[in-house]
């Protein structure tokens, strides 16, 4: 079965994979606020709506994190898709330092928290170790 493109525009693309329950995104450009918030929710739409549990972060062009998106991240959409059932999560680490120490502080937070984190340079090998989980 095909992938379902769940969001497409200029900041971030989002499929779902419904043999392998495998919500990819992939980041176009840096982008906060409200659109990042939004795009974050509608993954959590997609886990409530079929029963996701990997994740897929092709965040190759995301550079860093606003202060406030972590938070809300920590407080709103972390504990939602946790709860929905999240166990795993591939990330395709960002090109420039400051997003990959973001990531990395992250990966090691929701590990701590059940989630398999696995880190990648290629989404390629990224989705097959989640369709192997």
């Amino acid at each position: 079965m095909p992938a379902i493109t769940v969001l497409d525009d200029a900041n971030i693309t989002m499929w779902y994979y419904p043999e392998s329950k495998i919500l990819h995104h992939q980041i176009h450009q840096f982008f906060c606020g409200k659109p990042f918030r939004d795009a974050l929710m509608k993954g959590a739409d997609i886990f409530q709506k079929y029963g996701a549990q990997k994740w897929l972060s092709d965040d190759r062009m995301e550079t860093a994190l606003a202060k406030e998106d972590l938070e809300w991240g920590d407080q709103e959409w972390f504990p939602r898709v946790a709860k929905l059932g999240w166990k795993y999560w591939a990330i395709v680490m960002p090109e420039k330092v400051i997003g990959q120490m973001t990531m990395k502080k992250l990966a090691a937070k929701y590990s701590a928290q059940g989630v398999v984190t696995k880190m990648f340079s290629n989404p390629d090998g990224a989705k097959e170790w989640l369709e192997k989980c």
